[in-house]
């Protein structure tokens, strides 16, 4: 049986094409509904704007990973990244309402979360020390990140890594606070 794109999937894949071309700034909703043969209403039957797409398309790519181990995670979102490099160097750099990094940030806080060893979540002031500096570390992160698209150097940093650390959670480890690397357990998440 052939499986036909409907839906959300449909409006995903028109948006990944257009982003081959442009940026997200320079595509509307209405380019977007046309490239899949939508109406814009359609298109609003799904989503509420363009920046919405971008996040969905993300998130419908890191959550599989959501209970792997950290390292997995972190190597995920660094094949991710350089397998949709159009995609991220397209979308990353639009900072207003709904932009990629903060979901990027909102995804990743939530896989972290997930990880805080059980000892840390009974001492409410190390849990709350830990999710500061989680964030803290979250939105630093997205700012290098979006230098390195608006800068084109992500393939020179993806070999840096590469070649210095071995790999995206080589490099994070070695540089992630000491604060928030003990208090995260690597091991995948037991779903109960």
């Amino acid at each position: 049986m052939i499986k036909r794109l409907v839906g959300k999937e449909l409006i995903e894949q028109s948006l990944m094409e257009l982003l081959q071309q442009k940026t997200i700034e320079e595509i509307t909703v209405t380019e977007i509904a046309k490239n899949c043969g939508i109406s814009s209403r359609a298109f609003y039957n799904h989503f509420s704007d363009k920046h919405a797409v971008v996040s969905s398309i993300y998130i419908r790519n890191m959550t599989p990973f959501l209970n792997c181990s950290l390292p997995v995670w972190y190597e995920q979102l660094g094949d991710f990244m350089d397998r949709s490099y159009r995609f991220m160097s397209n979308t990353i750099c639009y900072t207003g309402q709904n932009n990629l990094g903060d979901t990027i940030v909102q995804v990743d806080f939530e896989k972290l979360q997930r990880h805080i060893k059980s000892e840390v979540r009974a001492d409410q002031l190390e849990l709350m020390r830990t999710q500061i500096a989680i964030e803290y570390m979250l939105y630093g992160n997205i700012g290098c990140t979006r230098n390195a698209f608006v800068h084109h150097n992500q393939s020179a940093m993806g070999k840096y890594m590469l070649d210095t650390y071995g790999g995206t959670w080589g490099y994070l480890s070695a540089n992630i606070p000491p604060l928030i690397l003990q208090n995260l357990s690597m091991e995948p998440i037991n779903k109960e």
